[in-house]
């Protein structure tokens, strides 16, 4: 399968860059997936989980309101902010132990 290179940058830089299989994304109008080849074009995003697919395994990213500029060998998420969700999970396990004592 071919790859297409990926990148999720942030106006703090780049947060993730990788070939990946593909690129699942929360497009204004319903959720978007991207493979290489795509057709060219800028898709508005909603608020919501870009994931990064990659050899059967994928990498979550929660974002705001953003772009996504697509061509046939590149996505580029860009966004105000976001996280990888493993790192939300770990601050609100820390938050609700915390909470909780």
């Amino acid at each position: 399968m071919d790859k297409i290179h990926a990148k999720i940058i942030s106006p703090s830089g780049v947060l993730y860059s990788d070939d990946v299989d593909m690129v699942v994304m929360p497009g204004s109008e319903g959720e978007l997936g991207v493979m290489a080849g795509h057709v060219p074009m800028i898709v508005q995003l909603k608020a919501g989980e870009v994931r990064f697919y990659n050899n059967k395994t994928h990498k979550p990213f929660v974002i705001n309101n953003g772009l996504a500029h697509i061509t046939p060998g590149q996505v580029n998420i860009l966004f105000q902010w976001g996280y990888s969700k493993f790192l939300l999970r770990a601050v609100y396990k820390i938050r609700y132990i915390n909470h909780e004592q």
